[in-house]
């Protein structure tokens, strides 16, 4: 069969009068790969349900579909056929159609076949100056300015992640989506590289008017749900929450050596459309529903309290990012967000190229083994930009060089906090955590990297090695589980302003004039301006009360001296999250007895939601060089806690130390830890294969 057709029978959806007749879709699909329903599987179910359906897959086919009425709604190009020189006079029959008032789109995989030479002369046959652009994954977000008409926003996913051929040289209006000043390139080999400059315009997906039709463009490889609603909204096709459904995601292959290939895929479920904003003063609702019961990536249940900040499998999934609710009417005050938004996009651009000099200069030190500069110089990079998991992940990589086993630990640490799956920062803190002889923790990590990547043949031998030394050290206790908690879900990176008010600390007690209507001292103010732990900033730069934010601010909100209003604060964090914030409200509740959580408790939620300030991790101070030489003197005995384990210049009845007691006090410590032995005779023996520990 040359042409296929699809279209719902029945009696009509009770929204929809009987007197309207669906959309008429033709798809072309001239080079149609045997995977494409199954990519699509979302799409082809939302065209049969609500629109009538007509794919073709020859030229003979789709020239009698042109020629013959009724006219179709809308023409589908699902493939990058009419591309070349032997479908021209098709490409040209397309070109009539929408000029004369039709809808052309190119999706699918078009994009993906699409000759990289041809583009800009293929656009101008259109009136058009688009040519291809980069090729990358990231989050977009739709055009602040507005999408285009006649396509709405209240259609589309406000925010989400894909792989796409961009288009440049775009005009602005003519973009439905754009890269955010938050996004990253999201790769599993590169590091996440900040979208600047020419890349920060260039968009996935365009839709302009062709004569007295349109032209859409959509560049996403992967048919992630959020393109596959803007395919629809392009062909004019309205579907109702459940259309979609569930789709099944390869998420790896493994390649046996026998030839047997292992498919791994899970369900991901139809991600419903954002809701309009909430009210902006809701109240605590003890009768909010209990969050179903979830797991970590191990599978293994978690408390409720750590289930309340794990996202089900829809919203971790790296192909999407959870919408956010769209923003109606406009705030009043938002010229003055948007001028805020611009100069803090200023001044970040202009920290990121400091601090991408910095960790080049870095890069070439680390190659030349001057590994202590090659960290004081990722250091003072994410010092700058913020502590980038590609910053921290190779000031890691330098640290590890220089024995620095806790610091190292801390700074890979800190990259998974905003990259939870990136595998170099997770292979560092497994090597260091080995090191410290956390062994469980290590194992932990190695685990999940072989769980992302079972052919890593560095993470195996490092496996192997932490089993080797488990039968031989002592372990120390550690708490893979809480890795698991943490681990699940990445945090935000805040975009820190350069402000004044920013920077003002005062005497640390919160500015209510500040954060309700504003503080007329500025930096005269005795009180503080600047963001802390118990609240978070908004778009005005106020700080908005997190304990509101639960639900259960014991303050009230003419008392409370933190703002009780979201209206300005940003569309993506945990509050708009649909996955996330109704089992953090849950969990901030009164409990059975009706009495409210504990301040302690509450603190505790806080603290999972919005960690601990990275400038008090180990690796902030620097100073690495010293650091590292005095390990070297003194061994696993140096340690930079004053209380307890540091060596000082002066004993107790204020002499100074001579050589002799200092050694000799160093040997009483060391054969104290190593079973009345020193670690070298120590070791000796157990390459002997003697267990002191057995005599100890």
């Amino acid at each position: 069969m040359e042409m296929k057709s699809a279209s719902t029978s029945g009696a009509p959806a009770a929204t929809e009068p009987p007197s309207v007749p669906k959309p008429k879709i033709l798809i072309l699909s001239l080079e149609k790969e045997s995977y494409s329903e199954e990519i699509y599987q979302q799409l082809y179910r939302a065209l049969r349900k609500n629109a009538s359906v007509t794919e073709v897959t020859t030229l003979r086919a789709a020239n009698r579909a042109l020629s013959s009425g009724p006219r179709p709604s809308a023409i589908l190009v699902s493939d990058a056929a009419i591309t070349s020189a032997k479908h021209g006079a098709l490409l040209n029959r397309l070109i009539d159609y929408a000029r004369e008032g039709g809808r052309v789109v190119l999706g699918m995989q078009l994009s993906n076949h699409f000759p990289l030479g041809s583009v800009g002369s293929f656009f101008r046959k259109w009136g058009l100056r688009w040519d291809h652009g980069s090729y990358h994954r990231t989050t977009f977000a739709l055009n602040p300015a507005g999408v285009p008409p006649p396509l709405t926003r209240e259609a589309l996913l406000t925010t989400y992640s894909m792989k796409a051929l961009h288009l440049k040289n775009v005009s602005r209006e003519c973009a439905v989506y754009l890269p955010t000043p938050d996004s990253r390139v999201e790769s599993m080999v590169y590091g996440p590289t900040p979208i600047t400059g020419d890349k920060a315009n260039e968009t996935p997906a365009a839709f302009t008017r062709v004569g007295q039709g349109y032209l859409g463009y959509i560049g996403d490889v992967n048919g992630e749900q959020g393109s596959t609603r803007l395919t629809l909204e392009m062909c004019g096709v309205a579907v109702a929450p459940g259309d979609l459904g569930r789709r099944e995601v390869i998420t790896g292959i493994v390649f046996h050596a026998n030839g047997r290939r292992e498919v791994s895929s899970t369900v991901q479920e139809e991600i419903p459309l954002p809701r309009p904003a909430p009210a902006p003063h809701p109240s605590a609702s003890a009768s909010a529903s209990t969050p179903a019961t979830k797991t970590s990536s191990k599978g293994k249940k978690l408390s409720p309290l750590a289930a309340a900040f794990v996202p089900s499998a829809a919203a971790t999934s790296a192909s999407t990012a959870t919408p956010a609710p769209a923003r109606s009417p406009p705030r009043p005050r938002e010229a003055e967000v948007a001028a805020r938004a611009v100069q803090r996009a200023k001044v970040r651009e202009e920290k990121t190229k400091k601090a991408e000099a910095l960790k080049e200069e870095g890069n070439a030190l680390f190659k030349k083994g001057d590994w202590a500069e090659a960290a004081e110089k990722y250091r003072e990079a994410a010092m700058i930009a913020g502590p980038q998991p590609v910053f921290m992940s190779n000031l890691a990589a330098a640290l590890l060089k220089l024995e620095l086993w806790d610091l190292a630990e801390s700074a890979a640490s800190r990259a998974l906090a905003y990259d939870r799956k990136h595998l170099k920062a997770l292979f560092r803190r497994a090597v260091a955590r080995k090191e410290m002889h956390t062994f469980d923790e290590a194992e932990s990590d190695l685990r999940r990297i072989l769980a992302e990547d079972p052919t890593n043949a560095s993470a195996r031998s490092e496996l192997a090695e932490v089993g080797r030394l488990r039968r031989i050290y002592p372990c120390e206790e550690g708490c893979p589980e809480l890795d698991e908690v943490l681990d699940d879900v990445n945090v935000e990176l805040e975009d820190e302003s350069d402000s004044e008010d920013f920077r003002h600390t005062g005497n640390n007690v919160p500015c209510k004039h500040y954060n309700h209507n504003g503080c007329t001292r500025g930096t005269q103010c005795r009180f503080s301006h600047a963001p802390d732990e118990k609240s978070v900033r908004d778009e005005l730069g106020r700080n908005v009360c997190i304990y509101w934010l639960f639900g259960d601010c014991r303050f009230g909100d003419k008392r409370c001296v933190y703002a009780h209003d979201r209206t300005y604060l940003p569309e993506r964090g945990w509050w708009n999250d649909e996955e996330r914030y109704p089992g953090i409200k849950q969990a901030s509740q009164p409990g059975g007895n009706g009495r409210p959580r504990s301040l302690a408790a509450m603190e505790v939620l806080a603290e999972t939601v919005k960690p601990d300030d990275w400038r008090v991790d180990l690796w902030v101070d620097g100073g690495y060089a010293e650091e590292a030489h005095l390990q070297k003197v003194y061994g696993n005995y140096w340690a930079g806690d004053e209380d307890e384990g540091a060596w000082v210049d002066e004993d107790d009845d204020g002499g100074e130390w001579t050589d002799e007691e200092g050694s000799l006090e160093r040997e009483m410590e060391e054969r104290s830890m190593y079973c009345g032995y020193t670690r070298d005779q120590f070791e000796e023996l157990l390459c002997q294969g003697i267990k002191p520990w057995d005599e100890w």
